[in-house]
């Protein structure tokens, strides 16, 4: 029968009583050295929690203000390209305007002006439908990014709310 690590009881009888209570203080000794490496290790974890934990936030926050940019970006396209909608009607009607006041011209240079009016204005519609294009485009390839983004954040949110529930465990 074994008393201890490797000590047995006829072994016991053969040590002296002194040795017994070395060895048995020896264990004691290790057993506190071990705990007391556990309290350490656990006030060193203690003392960088909240370090930790701003970094945490400081992550979610900057996930959330690229999630928040782009999606005011897109409203800002969105503006632009309404902007752009109103400004190329605006066009249309002046193109319609200039039709009316040329057929009811007698003279072939008013005439002849209104119809560089109605070209000039042609252009402009098509310069204000390209960028109008140009917006579409980058509305349609922010699209995906938004998403991807409000995955990222609600992904990284539950990471970090994660994290903060176990920091927050630890603290006492």
């Amino acid at each position: 029968m074994e008393v201890g690590p490797g000590i047995t009881v006829a072994r016991m009888r053969e040590i002296p009583h002194k040795r017994i209570s070395m060895i048995d203080a020896i264990e004691r000794l290790l057993a506190l050295q071990d705990r007391d490496q556990k309290i350490r290790a656990l006030r060193l974890e203690l003392e960088q929690i909240p370090g930790e934990k701003k970094l945490r936030e400081k992550q979610l926050a900057e996930c959330a203000n690229r999630l928040e940019s782009a999606k005011t970006r897109l409203k800002e396209i969105e503006v632009e390209k309404k902007n752009l909608e109103i400004e190329a009607a605006t066009q249309r009607a002046a193109i319609e305007r200039y039709k009316t006041q040329q057929l009811q011209t007698r003279k072939n240079e008013e005439y002849t002006a209104l119809a560089h009016e109605i070209e000039a204005c042609g252009k402009a519609i098509s310069a204000i439908e390209d960028r109008e294009i140009v917006f579409m485009e980058e509305a349609e390839s922010l699209t995906p990014k938004i998403r991807a983004a409000e995955e990222e954040y609600t992904t990284e949110k539950a990471r970090i709310d994660k994290a903060l529930n176990a920091l927050a465990s630890k603290v006492p």
